[in-house]
């Protein structure tokens, strides 16, 4: 039978018993067996199956891009994880009563909607490639890099028995690597099932458990509340500091003549430093020779401000809000001395700039204005960000936020 008859099939030419399954074959029709009794005694038949699910569960979004997210902007983005584990769990339902009443995959229940596999299949198996693609094995390969160098993978030459080759070049090789390394519990581990459920008992019980106590014992009490409540701070996004320097990471930014310049990285203690250049949101290789002049010169600014105030433990933000302009600087304080119950980043001093130039200079302590000490306190207790309304700020602005949407 064709797909375009089983997209005929009507209740009166389907044979009894049956039942139209749009454009695939008629589903049998019969009675659902009856649940199990649970008990105590029946939960540990669960934990196998339910490992394997919370081990699939927790993936890139877990591992890398939320970290990333949260590394970059705090916990502010956090509600829309909230709306995402709410998606879940409802979608996850409907898939299992899908499963248990049709007894078949939802995948297969996709292709039986109109306009049919044909139409269907291509478009999932193209959809699929972000589950086989090896993007993972790739992303795990630059802390891998790093632990090995010892700093951020960067262009320079590294050579590492007896070959060698840019650092760049390196963290490629180890991708590719670490992706074939993944096959070989599968090929010479046995049965596929047992392999990928001890995999995943060691990788939910025994890393989840080392995270747990990291988090229980070394966040402090301010990060953690940051975490917690950012999950229900429904369309709050953060509007980032033009300039950051905290230690010798930084994130610079220069604008005018209409272009934005900027430089970030990281200003290395022994190791080579890392510089990215941007200019209107795009990577400019530092030997580029086709730039104009201003354009040269902004970066060469932006690069000796950093030099000068890139100090471990020390830190620097520069705000624009409206027609003010406001730099903070202070001390960071040691992770491994400080108490919990201490913020991280101290302030010291304070300077404020008006549109026409003049400015005043506050230090800690000093009495300022309630506007611009609400100001200077969310800038120092979010280390370079404000919370601001997504409605508010594309009502305000017209567009979204400058963050890394790609992530």
């Amino acid at each position: 039978m064709t797909e375009p008859d089983h997209q005929q099939l009507s209740e009166s030419t389907v044979e009894p018993g049956k039942q139209t399954g749009g454009a695939l074959q008629p589903w049998d029709v019969g009675d659902l067996p009856s649940p199990p009794v649970m008990n105590w005694k029946k939960l540990p038949t669960l934990i196998g199956p339910g490992i394997l699910m919370a081990g699939v569960a927790i993936g890139a979004g877990e591992w890398l891009f939320g970290p990333a997210v949260s590394a970059q902007y705090g916990g502010t983005l956090l509600w829309l994880a909230t709306l995402s584990i709410l998606g879940q769990v409802f979608f996850n339902i409907e898939v299992m009563r899908y499963a248990l009443y049709c007894g078949e995959p939802i995948v297969v229940g996709y292709f039986r909607t109109t306009p049919g596999p044909r139409f269907w299949l291509p478009i999932y198996l193209v959809l699929e490639i972000c589950n086989i693609w090896p993007f993972m094995a790739a992303n795990a390969a630059v802390p891998f890099a790093a632990a090995v160098f010892g700093h951020l993978p960067t262009d320079l030459d590294y050579t590492l028995l007896g070959i060698t080759m840019t650092e760049s070049e390196w963290v490629k090789v180890l991708g590719y690597v670490i992706f074939l390394v993944a096959f070989l519990p599968l090929i010479f581990g046995g049965t596929i099932y047992r392999v990928i459920e001890k995999m995943m008992t060691f990788k939910v019980v025994v890393v989840l458990l080392v995270v747990a106590v990291i988090a229980v014992f070394q966040v402090s009490w301010d990060n953690m509340i940051e975490v917690i409540t950012g999950f229900g701070r429904f369309g709050q996004v953060p509007d980032r500091a033009e300039s950051v320097i905290a230690g010798r990471h930084f994130s610079v930014t220069l604008t005018g003549d209409g272009r934005t310049v900027m430089l970030r990285g990281t200003i290395g203690n022994n190791t080579p430093d890392f510089i990215e250049q941007l200019v209107d949101g795009s990577k400019v290789d530092p030997k580029e020779t086709t730039l104009d002049e201003r354009t040269r010169t902004a970066l060469e600014a932006l690069e000796a401000l950093v030099r000068r105030e890139a100090r471990q433990g020390r830190f620097l933000v520069d705000d624009l809000n409206g027609d003010r302009r406001l730099l903070v600087r202070g001390i960071i304080r040691d992770p491994l001395k400080k108490s919990r119950s201490e913020s991280s980043w101290v302030a010291e001093s304070y300077r404020l700039v008006a549109d026409d130039g003049s400015s005043q200079t506050f230090v800690s302590g000093d009495k300022m204005p309630g506007d611009v000490r609400e100001w200077a306190d969310e800038l120092v207790a979010l280390q370079g960000m404000r919370r601001v309304g997504l409605v508010a700020y594309i009502g305000q602005h017209g567009r979204l936020p400058d963050l890394n949407w790609a992530i």
